[in-house]
């Protein structure tokens, strides 16, 4: 059972080469996806009013594009390479980690052996910009399969269309890169292991900014960032044969992800550097059955994760007024976690229309100590067309206060960052109500759904105190921090082919700076214009 859950497939565009995950989720009301700066062109997902920092994103159930991807994750993953999108609203299953503070996003690539044997595309539009898809997949024999999910983007020309000496988009070179194998035992046993690689670079700010030349940084405002990202990853699972409903697996993934960006006239000592490293080791160990009849079942595993961060953030330029020591400190962000854990998951499903997961898990951080996760979800089929949810659920994250707020760094702010930040915690409680009703002869849906998110401990990134830096540091004493958010949806089709979906959310975020009580910034949303193009498919 999975709670407030949302799926849909990628199936109905299959040749939209031009479009990534960002675009994905575009006709998804419970997601919006906005540029955090203009600069960059940096796009981010707001769920449950929190920005994407908050939602736990997964691929194939694997924890990924975490950490420091997490402010430019959207652009990481090809549309064509997406099989569906699984939303999960509230934090979900302890099965999947601590981390989920409103949503889980599940993204499911391709399978070795159910996706096309080819699928080729390419996309170009008037901006100069390139799209270039080749998914491939063949059966070797009846147990092994692979896949080889290869895109590549480019945008090279300068473009400013409303003559404000910015360029409208950044300029940018993308390759990337997935080969999945996939062995099928047909007595229980499956495996599957996968490599991904990925390298980008970006150039944005004005028209006239050349990062080569001697004085770039000069002469014109401009932004650079070199991505080289590279990942591993395996999946193994037993089921019983006499047994269908009991398996073991086990789950492991690596990731190293580099990154450098400079940003010129940022600041008043110089130009600007953000530089990070990132390097991740996670396993997953589960195992799950019943207890006397599938009315009980439960899942029981063991976790582990380790994250080492480094991370500079400063400026050509010395601050005459501080040691060496002091100017390192400042400059130079180290952190490493490890992290062993343990969950287990009780789920209770009658015949007829109920059902009921609770979980809890216990981490212990290598910082922070012993961490305990409580996790409830509920639903409840009223009739067969009415189903009521519910969720509540504790969930906590240490966060990355560079990365978090990368978007601030295309502006002429200084970011001062608080000693000894402890971890993000919230709960998070819920429900929905789904009604499915004929309307002219055919189905209709409407979703109606509430969430609270209540955080204590909350890193604030605070630009009200003081007019030029942005400090970053933990709630204070007395401080509140909470995300309200109210959606309706109603989905029709009112002729055969023809879907129409509208929908109505409110939000009320509220964070104190200072000693009051304020309205949290939202990202804007910027009009969103057409980009004629074409397209060239051979499937």
């Amino acid at each position: 059972m999975r709670p407030a859950t949302l799926c849909w497939p990628a199936r109905p565009a299959p040749l939209a080469a031009c479009c990534n995950l960002a675009e994905s989720f575009e006709t998804n009301a419970a997601v919006e996806v906005t540029t955090s700066d203009a600069v960059s062109g940096a796009k981010q997902i707001q769920l449950l009013g929190l920005n994407g920092a908050y939602s736990l994103l997964t691929v194939d159930n694997q924890l990924a594009l975490r950490g420091l991807a997490t402010p430019y994750r959207l652009g990481y993953l090809a549309r064509p390479w997406i099989e569906n999108i699984e939303i999960i609203k509230g934090t979900g299953s302890v099965v999947n980690g601590y981390e989920a503070i409103s949503v889980q996003i599940n993204i499911k690539l391709k399978e070795p052996e159910k996706t096309d044997q080819l699928l080729f595309n390419a996309y170009a539009n008037d901006l100069g910009k390139f799209d270039v898809n080749l998914n491939t997949s063949a059966r070797l024999n009846p147990k092994w399969s692979t896949t080889l999910l290869l895109h590549t983007d480019h945008l090279g020309r300068r473009v400013d269309r409303n003559g404000d000496g910015f360029l409208d988009l950044p300029l940018a070179t993308q390759f990337n890169a997935v080969n999945k194998w996939k062995y099928i035992s047909g007595h229980g046993f499956v495996t599957e292991v996968g490599l991904g690689a990925l390298h980008e670079d970006q150039q944005g700010g004005q028209l006239g900014f050349r990062p080569d030349a001697p004085d770039a940084y000069g002469q014109a405002y401009g932004t650079t960032k070199t991505t080289r990202r590279y990942t591993a990853f395996t999946k193994t699972s037993y089921t019983w044969p006499t047994r269908p409903f009991q398996s073991l697996g086990l789950l492991m993934n690596g990731t190293s992800h580099d990154f450098n960006s400079t940003y010129s006239f940022s600041d008043v000592t110089g130009p600007r550097r953000y530089d990070g490293t990132q390097r991740t080791g996670q396993a997953t160990l589960l195992f799950q059955s019943i207890i006397g009849s599938t009315t009980h079942g439960y899942r029981a595993g063991l976790s582990f994760l380790y994250d080492n961060y480094r991370e500079f953030l400063g400026t050509s330029q010395a601050i005459s007024t501080e040691t060496p020591v002091e100017t390192y400190g400042r400059e130079h962000h180290t952190r490493r976690e490890i992290v062993p854990g343990a969950f287990a998951e009780y789920t209770y499903q009658n015949s007829r229309n109920l059902t009921v997961v609770a979980g809890l898990r216990a981490d212990h951080h290598n910082l922070y100590g012993w961490q305990v996760t409580q996790r409830f979800n509920l639903k409840y089929d009223a009739t067969q067309n009415s189903i009521f949810r519910l969720s509540a659920g504790r969930g906590w994250r240490v966060a990355n206060p560079i990365a978090d707020n990368a978007y601030l760094l295309a502006s002429a702010r200084t970011f001062i960052i608080g000693n000894g930040l402890r971890p993000e915690t919230t709960w998070n409680m819920g429900g929905s109500f789904t009604q499915y009703f004929e309307l002219w002869g055919r189905q209709a849906t409407f979703v109606a759904d509430y969430y609270n998110t209540t955080f204590g401990n909350q890193v604030v990134a605070d630009m009200y105190t003081a007019p030029q830096p942005v400090l970053i540091n933990n709630l204070g004493p007395g401080s509140r921090s909470f995300a309200r958010s109210v959606q309706a949806e109603l989905q029709v089709e009112p002729v055969r082919g023809l879907q129409v979906k509208g929908a109505y959310k409110y939000l009320d975020v509220r964070t104190t700076y200072g000693a009051e009580l304020l309205p949290k910034p939202l990202p804007p949303q910027p009009p969103r214009l057409p980009e004629p193009g074409i397209r060239l498919g051979l499937r």
